[in-house]
């Protein structure tokens, strides 16, 4: 029994695009030729830019067959280092477009939150939201608060103004204080 929702359906073993009743005019290249076509590769040393459509988060997206896609850099770990199974393909480089296999690695979820928390791309580091140094209303002296207090308009306006975000404005103006955990 098929898993496709249109068993009756025929696709093309080259290409895996649907074939219709009159034919198909197959582009006669098969996935892996189509997707490095898709690939700027330049030198070992260079990220190689993926050329086609993206996700909205930034990676490159390919489309395998009948609407089914992959993400860029995953195919191109696949096709060079084998199927990562059900870890994760991370960047060295942190370019989201790179297809460069010398750049990709697997991992496990834990691998990825370490590899983000080291190179800084994490929210500090911080254990929960809210809390440490960075958290914005830690960085803010009492003088500014008092003016941001006393600040007339939208919150909006009245971060821009003082270059800090909409949430502190908030928090500053009812006088809470979430950043500080309550004593036990």
């Amino acid at each position: 029994m098929s898993c496709d929702p249109r068993p009756w359906t025929k696709y093309c073993d080259r290409c895996g695009r649907i074939l219709s009743a009159k034919g198909h005019d197959c582009p006669a290249l098969p996935i892996i030729d189509r997707f490095w076509q898709k690939v700027k590769i330049g030198s070992p040393e260079e990220c190689w830019p993926w050329q086609a459509s993206f996700y909205p988060n930034g990676y490159g997206q390919f489309e395998l067959h009948h609407g089914k896609t992959i993400g860029a850099h995953v195919l191109a770990f696949m096709l060079t280092k084998g199927d990562p199974g059900r870890g994760f393909v991370l960047h060295h480089c942190d370019n989201k477009p790179c297809c460069n296999p010398g750049h990709l690695f697997a991992g496990t979820q834990q691998d990825n939150m370490d590899d983000m928390r080291n190179k800084g791309r994490s929210v500090a580091g911080l254990k929960r939201p809210g809390t440490g140094p960075k958290h914005h209303p830690a960085w803010i002296s009492e003088a500014l608060k008092a003016k941001i207090r006393k600040a007339s308009g939208t919150q909006r306006d009245i971060a821009v103004r003082f270059g800090v975000g909409k949430s502190a404005v908030s928090y500053i103006r009812r006088g809470e204080k979430p950043w500080v955990r309550p004593q036990k």
